[in-house]
């Protein structure tokens, strides 16, 4: 796919590490030469529709703003949300067959049993959901347990979406139906909602 963008309007090398060291020191993410037009591609649409007249004036505006709200609408459009429900089936299943076990066995030496889960790059929630369904689903008498699962991204707009746990219904396709039926709830103008 290609971007049209106007001849006077390119991210130069110099612009280029300017967002990389910014980008890597507000987000830890690092991006080589190879990520040079990704980035223009990415931040171009913004320039055009606040009217910035070069890279260099956006990069201003970011620094320059002491609310932190830039920053992070710059992160979110570098950022790349990739996710879905049950994704890597292989983590799925070894949370039922090597986790799971593992825990019930060591219950017995701890009351209340509890778990912890952190999901960092959750996006829009569908990973920390996944987790969830997966536990409440193989755990032996999951209402006995404490669990507590904090989901994280650098996307606000994605923290957001996760929050309100409200999805297409095409995003749940791929979710058997006994999951669906116990977990989702139908919403209006086909929606689907985690419970």
């Amino acid at each position: 796919m290609s971007v049209y963008m106007p001849q006077n309007i390119k991210l130069s090398d110099n612009d280029f590490r300017k967002f990389s060291r910014l980008i890597h020191e507000k987000a830890g993410i690092s991006l080589n030469e190879s990520k040079k037009n990704l980035v223009q591609a990415r931040l171009f649409k913004i320039i055009q529709d606040k009217n910035f007249d070069s890279f260099q004036s956006y990069y201003q505006h970011i620094i320059k703003d002491e609310t932190g709200f830039e920053i992070g609408r710059m992160l979110d459009l570098i950022t790349t949300n990739l996710t879905g429900f049950f994704r890597e089936p292989s983590h799925f299943l070894f949370i039922s067959n090597e986790l799971i076990p593992e825990l019930v066995d060591r219950v017995n030496q701890r009351r209340p049993p509890r778990i912890r889960i952190w999901s960092a790059g959750c996006s829009t929630g569908e990973e920390p959901y996944s987790i969830v369904m997966t536990l409440l689903n193989d755990l032996p008498n999951p209402g006995s347990w404490n669990i507590k699962i904090l989901g994280t991204d650098l996307s606000t707009t994605a923290l957001n979406a996760a929050r309100k746990g409200i999805y297409k219904i095409e995003k749940t396709a791929d979710i058997p139906m006994s999951i669906l039926k116990r977990y989702f709830k139908k919403g209006k103008g086909e929606k689907a909602k985690v419970h």
